[in-house]
Protein backbone atom coordinates (compact mmCIF):
# COMPACT_ATOMS: atom_id res chain seq x y z
CA UNK A 1 0.00 0.00 0.00
CA UNK A 2 3.05 2.77 0.40
CA UNK A 3 4.06 2.26 -3.14
CA UNK A 4 0.84 2.65 -4.23
CA UNK A 5 0.12 5.78 -2.61
CA UNK A 6 3.51 6.75 -3.16
CA UNK A 7 2.97 6.03 -7.17
CA UNK A 8 -0.08 8.41 -7.38
CA UNK A 9 1.71 10.77 -5.36
CA UNK A 10 -0.52 10.54 -2.23
CA UNK A 11 3.27 10.28 0.24
CA UNK A 12 4.85 13.83 0.21
CA UNK A 13 7.81 12.86 1.92
CA UNK A 14 10.39 14.05 -0.42
CA UNK A 15 13.20 12.80 -2.03
CA UNK A 16 15.32 9.65 -0.72
CA UNK A 17 14.36 5.84 -0.49
CA UNK A 18 15.52 5.90 3.28
CA UNK A 19 12.37 7.57 4.24
CA UNK A 20 10.45 5.45 2.68
CA UNK A 21 12.36 2.62 4.56
CA UNK A 22 10.92 4.13 7.69
CA UNK A 23 8.08 4.34 7.15
CA UNK A 24 8.24 0.49 5.69
CA UNK A 25 10.21 -0.65 8.65
CA UNK A 26 7.03 1.34 11.09
CA UNK A 27 4.67 -0.95 9.43
CA UNK A 28 6.35 -3.79 9.80
CA UNK A 29 6.04 -3.34 13.62
CA UNK A 30 2.48 -2.45 13.52
CA UNK A 31 1.78 -5.27 11.56
CA UNK A 32 3.03 -7.39 14.14
CA UNK A 33 0.64 -5.69 16.69
CA UNK A 34 -2.13 -6.64 14.76
CA UNK A 35 -1.40 -9.80 14.44
CA UNK A 36 -0.31 -10.16 18.58
CA UNK A 37 -3.49 -8.19 19.44
CA UNK A 38 -6.14 -8.75 16.69
CA UNK A 39 -8.88 -6.67 18.95
CA UNK A 40 -6.56 -3.42 17.56
CA UNK A 41 -7.68 -4.51 14.35
CA UNK A 42 -11.12 -2.87 14.06
CA UNK A 43 -9.91 1.10 15.14
CA UNK A 44 -7.04 1.06 13.17
CA UNK A 45 -8.99 -0.05 10.46
CA UNK A 46 -11.60 2.71 10.94
CA UNK A 47 -8.93 5.26 11.51
CA UNK A 48 -6.70 4.49 8.11
CA UNK A 49 -10.15 4.98 6.08
CA UNK A 50 -11.73 7.98 8.30
CA UNK A 51 -9.69 11.46 6.85
CA UNK A 52 -12.12 13.19 9.40
CA UNK A 53 -11.19 11.81 12.19
CA UNK A 54 -9.14 14.82 14.35
CA UNK A 55 -5.18 14.62 14.70
CA UNK A 56 -5.39 13.75 18.47
CA UNK A 57 -6.67 10.24 17.75
CA UNK A 58 -4.77 7.68 19.88
CA UNK A 59 -4.38 5.18 17.20
CA UNK A 60 -2.47 8.34 15.05
CA UNK A 61 -0.44 9.80 17.72
CA UNK A 62 0.81 5.84 18.37
CA UNK A 63 1.18 5.36 14.68
CA UNK A 64 3.38 8.52 14.87
CA UNK A 65 5.44 7.25 18.14
CA UNK A 66 6.34 3.75 16.18
CA UNK A 67 7.78 5.83 13.20
CA UNK A 68 9.64 8.77 14.95
CA UNK A 69 10.99 5.32 16.55
CA UNK A 70 12.71 4.63 13.02
CA UNK A 71 12.85 8.36 11.91
CA UNK A 72 14.59 10.14 14.14
CA UNK A 73 13.39 13.81 12.38
CA UNK A 74 10.08 12.80 11.32
CA UNK A 75 8.12 15.29 13.38
CA UNK A 76 11.08 17.77 12.85
CA UNK A 77 10.20 17.30 8.86
CA UNK A 78 6.73 18.12 9.25
CA UNK A 79 7.19 21.27 12.23
CA UNK A 80 3.76 22.55 11.53
CA UNK A 81 1.40 19.33 10.66
CA UNK A 82 2.31 15.90 10.44
CA UNK A 83 0.64 15.12 7.29
CA UNK A 84 -2.42 12.75 8.32
CA UNK A 85 -2.27 10.82 5.21
CA UNK A 86 1.08 9.75 5.57
CA UNK A 87 0.00 7.96 9.05
CA UNK A 88 -2.92 6.73 7.04
CA UNK A 89 -0.51 4.87 4.49
CA UNK A 90 1.68 3.54 6.92
CA UNK A 91 -1.64 1.79 8.82
CA UNK A 92 -2.99 0.29 5.29
CA UNK A 93 0.51 -0.71 5.18
CA UNK A 94 0.81 -2.68 8.27
CA UNK A 95 -2.90 -4.17 7.88
CA UNK A 96 -2.00 -5.15 4.45
CA UNK A 97 1.12 -7.13 5.48
CA UNK A 98 -0.65 -8.84 9.00
CA UNK A 99 -3.71 -10.18 6.90
CA UNK A 100 -1.26 -11.98 4.38
CA UNK A 101 -0.25 -14.00 7.18
CA UNK A 102 -3.59 -14.35 9.13
CA UNK A 103 -6.98 -15.73 7.56
CA UNK A 104 -8.71 -14.17 11.21
CA UNK A 105 -7.29 -10.71 10.42
CA UNK A 106 -8.66 -10.71 6.98
CA UNK A 107 -12.35 -11.12 7.75
CA UNK A 108 -11.75 -8.83 10.74
CA UNK A 109 -10.45 -5.95 8.49
CA UNK A 110 -13.17 -6.39 5.59
CA UNK A 111 -16.09 -6.47 7.42
CA UNK A 112 -14.85 -3.44 9.40
CA UNK A 113 -13.74 -1.70 6.17
CA UNK A 114 -16.73 -2.34 4.20
CA UNK A 115 -19.69 -0.61 6.84
CA UNK A 116 -17.32 2.19 6.12
CA UNK A 117 -16.74 2.02 1.93
CA UNK A 118 -20.09 4.24 1.44
CA UNK A 119 -19.07 7.02 3.45
CA UNK A 120 -15.82 7.92 2.62
CA UNK A 121 -15.08 10.75 -0.11
CA UNK A 122 -14.32 9.83 -3.64
CA UNK A 123 -10.71 10.12 -5.06
CA UNK A 124 -7.82 8.48 -5.52
CA UNK A 125 -7.26 7.13 -2.07
CA UNK A 126 -11.00 5.79 -2.10
CA UNK A 127 -10.10 3.62 -5.04
CA UNK A 128 -6.88 2.17 -3.31
CA UNK A 129 -8.99 1.27 -0.91
CA UNK A 130 -11.63 -0.24 -2.26
CA UNK A 131 -9.13 -2.12 -4.29
CA UNK A 132 -7.73 -3.43 -1.04
CA UNK A 133 -11.16 -4.04 0.68
CA UNK A 134 -12.36 -6.05 -1.63
CA UNK A 135 -9.65 -8.29 -2.53
CA UNK A 136 -9.93 -9.11 1.55
CA UNK A 137 -13.36 -9.60 0.82
CA UNK A 138 -12.73 -12.26 -1.45
CA UNK A 139 -10.17 -13.78 0.08
CA UNK A 140 -12.82 -13.74 3.81
CA UNK A 141 -15.56 -15.61 1.56
CA UNK A 142 -12.75 -18.52 0.24
CA UNK A 143 -11.79 -18.85 3.58
CA UNK A 144 -14.95 -18.93 5.06
CA UNK A 145 -16.45 -21.58 2.13
CA UNK A 146 -13.92 -23.69 3.01
CA UNK A 147 -14.37 -23.78 7.09
CA UNK A 148 -18.27 -24.01 6.34
CA UNK A 149 -18.32 -26.57 3.57
CA UNK A 150 -19.17 -30.19 3.75
CA UNK A 151 -15.47 -32.24 4.11
CA UNK A 152 -18.00 -35.42 2.92
CA UNK A 153 -18.61 -33.71 -0.14
CA UNK A 154 -18.64 -36.28 -3.31
CA UNK A 155 -17.24 -33.91 -5.59
CA UNK A 156 -13.64 -35.44 -5.89
CA UNK A 157 -15.42 -38.93 -6.88
CA UNK A 158 -17.48 -36.80 -9.70
CA UNK A 159 -14.65 -36.21 -11.59
CA UNK A 160 -12.37 -39.35 -10.74
CA UNK A 161 -11.68 -41.47 -13.45
CA UNK A 162 -11.74 -45.12 -13.88
CA UNK A 163 -8.22 -47.34 -12.35
CA UNK A 164 -5.70 -47.26 -15.27
CA UNK A 165 -3.16 -50.56 -15.27
CA UNK A 166 -1.68 -52.69 -18.23
CA UNK A 167 -2.40 -56.00 -18.95
CA UNK A 168 0.16 -58.12 -19.31
CA UNK A 169 0.55 -60.02 -22.96
CA UNK A 170 -0.35 -63.45 -23.31
CA UNK A 171 1.37 -65.75 -25.81
CA UNK A 172 -1.37 -67.19 -27.65
CA UNK A 173 0.87 -69.12 -30.20
CA UNK A 174 1.14 -71.53 -27.43
CA UNK A 175 -2.52 -72.68 -28.55
CA UNK A 176 -2.68 -74.77 -31.41
CA UNK A 177 -6.47 -75.03 -32.46
CA UNK A 178 -6.19 -77.20 -35.36
CA UNK A 179 -4.16 -79.65 -32.59
CA UNK A 180 -7.42 -78.84 -29.99
CA UNK A 181 -9.79 -79.68 -33.01
CA UNK A 182 -8.49 -82.97 -34.14
CA UNK A 183 -8.34 -83.79 -30.25
CA UNK A 184 -11.76 -82.98 -29.77
CA UNK A 185 -13.05 -84.62 -33.26
CA UNK A 186 -10.90 -87.79 -32.18
CA UNK A 187 -12.93 -88.18 -28.12
CA UNK A 188 -15.89 -88.48 -30.65
CA UNK A 189 -15.17 -90.63 -33.44
CA UNK A 190 -15.54 -95.00 -33.06
CA UNK A 191 -12.04 -95.25 -33.00
CA UNK A 192 -11.14 -93.47 -29.91
CA UNK A 193 -14.25 -93.44 -28.07
CA UNK A 194 -15.21 -97.75 -27.30
CA UNK A 195 -18.48 -96.66 -26.79
CA UNK A 196 -21.60 -95.24 -29.80
CA UNK A 197 -24.39 -93.17 -28.93
CA UNK A 198 -26.50 -95.89 -30.31
CA UNK A 199 -25.14 -98.49 -28.14
CA UNK A 200 -25.07 -96.50 -25.00
CA UNK A 201 -25.51 -92.68 -25.03
CA UNK A 202 -24.62 -91.61 -21.37
CA UNK A 203 -21.57 -94.00 -21.64
CA UNK A 204 -20.36 -92.27 -24.73
CA UNK A 205 -21.25 -88.74 -23.58
CA UNK A 206 -19.10 -89.39 -19.87
CA UNK A 207 -16.59 -90.85 -22.22
CA UNK A 208 -16.25 -87.68 -24.54
CA UNK A 209 -16.57 -85.43 -21.87
CA UNK A 210 -13.95 -86.17 -19.69
CA UNK A 211 -11.27 -86.56 -23.37
CA UNK A 212 -12.67 -83.14 -24.32
CA UNK A 213 -11.75 -81.20 -20.73
CA UNK A 214 -8.56 -83.12 -20.03
CA UNK A 215 -7.51 -81.69 -23.87
CA UNK A 216 -8.63 -78.34 -23.51
CA UNK A 217 -7.03 -78.71 -19.60
CA UNK A 218 -3.65 -79.34 -21.31
CA UNK A 219 -3.90 -76.72 -23.81
CA UNK A 220 -4.46 -74.16 -20.89
CA UNK A 221 -1.45 -75.23 -18.99
CA UNK A 222 0.25 -74.26 -22.04
CA UNK A 223 0.07 -70.25 -21.33
CA UNK A 224 2.36 -69.32 -19.12
CA UNK A 225 2.03 -69.39 -15.72
CA UNK A 226 2.89 -65.87 -14.49
CA UNK A 227 -0.03 -64.29 -16.08
CA UNK A 228 -2.36 -64.41 -13.48
CA UNK A 229 0.05 -63.40 -10.82
CA UNK A 230 0.75 -60.85 -13.36
CA UNK A 231 -2.68 -59.14 -13.51
CA UNK A 232 -3.10 -59.88 -9.63
CA UNK A 233 0.04 -57.61 -9.16
CA UNK A 234 -1.31 -54.69 -11.56
CA UNK A 235 -4.94 -54.76 -9.84
CA UNK A 236 -2.93 -54.19 -6.43
CA UNK A 237 -1.18 -51.13 -7.82
CA UNK A 238 -3.93 -49.64 -9.71
CA UNK A 239 -6.57 -50.15 -7.21
CA UNK A 240 -5.31 -48.33 -4.38
CA UNK A 241 -4.29 -46.06 -6.51
CA UNK A 242 -8.09 -45.24 -7.45
CA UNK A 243 -9.19 -45.60 -3.73
CA UNK A 244 -6.86 -42.45 -2.84
CA UNK A 245 -8.31 -40.71 -6.16
CA UNK A 246 -11.45 -40.69 -4.01
CA UNK A 247 -10.43 -39.53 -1.41
CA UNK A 248 -9.16 -35.89 -0.31
CA UNK A 249 -5.67 -36.20 1.84
CA UNK A 250 -6.15 -32.93 3.07
CA UNK A 251 -9.45 -33.92 4.96
CA UNK A 252 -9.01 -35.43 8.63
CA UNK A 253 -11.53 -36.60 10.88
CA UNK A 254 -10.84 -33.44 13.50
CA UNK A 255 -11.83 -31.54 10.29
CA UNK A 256 -15.37 -33.11 9.44
CA UNK A 257 -15.77 -33.06 13.24
CA UNK A 258 -15.09 -29.27 13.69
CA UNK A 259 -16.96 -28.21 10.67
CA UNK A 260 -19.90 -30.24 12.18
CA UNK A 261 -19.41 -28.49 15.77
CA UNK A 262 -19.57 -25.40 14.00
CA UNK A 263 -22.95 -25.82 12.36
CA UNK A 264 -24.61 -27.46 15.24
CA UNK A 265 -23.08 -24.60 16.91
CA UNK A 266 -25.08 -21.43 14.41
CA UNK A 267 -27.97 -23.30 14.64
CA UNK A 268 -27.94 -23.52 18.71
Amino acid sequence: MLQEFLDHGMLEIGEGDEKFAYLERAAQDIAQQLKTTRSIASPYTLVALDSTIPSDEPVLESVMMIIKHHWKTFRNTFRDDVPQQILRAVILEALQQACDEDDALVSIVWLTGRSYLPYMQQGSKYDLCTHFLHGLGERAESNATSMWSDADSLSSMETAVAPQFALPEIDVTALDKDELVQQVTAAASPGTNPYTVAQNASAWSAHFGQAVASNIANALDLIPTNVVDSIAEALNQAVPAYLSSLLNPETTVNERFATRSRRINLLW
